[in-house]
């Protein structure tokens, strides 16, 4: 990854070099020369799983119908759920254990008032 790479990235994600900076308690100056020369590569792989993770914003909030702006939000979402998914399966919490838990958490963020 070479510094515009870096730069793009962080602009995916919601960053400015200086949000970064504050966010992950690094010093700006490093940030800006990553910005400049490209991260380390144990910043890379960081920067990396944060993308891979990353929640797409919605590119409308108009959709001609609610299958679509379910598929819109599913493929959105896809990565990271699928992710904690495997994570839990892996640990060894069984499958049908990890979607009914899944569930009621998405039942409880429904019902806590925002």
């Amino acid at each position: 990854m070479d510094g515009a790479a870096f730069k793009a990235a962080l602009n995916k994600l919601g960053y400015t070099q200086t949000s970064f900076a504050r966010e992950f308690r690094v010093k700006l100056r490093t940030v800006q020369n990553w910005a400049r020369i490209g991260p380390p590569e144990h910043v890379q792989a960081f920067i990396g799983a944060m993308l891979r993770q990353h929640i797409l914003s919605p590119e409308t909030q108009t959709w001609a119908s609610d299958s679509e702006a379910l598929a819109d939000c599913s493929d959105a979402m896809y990565a990271s759920v699928h992710s904690l998914f495997l994570k839990s399966v892996r640990a060894g919490w069984p499958r049908e254990v990890v979607a009914a838990t899944m569930n009621l958490l998405v039942e409880r963020a429904l019902a806590k008032k925002s």
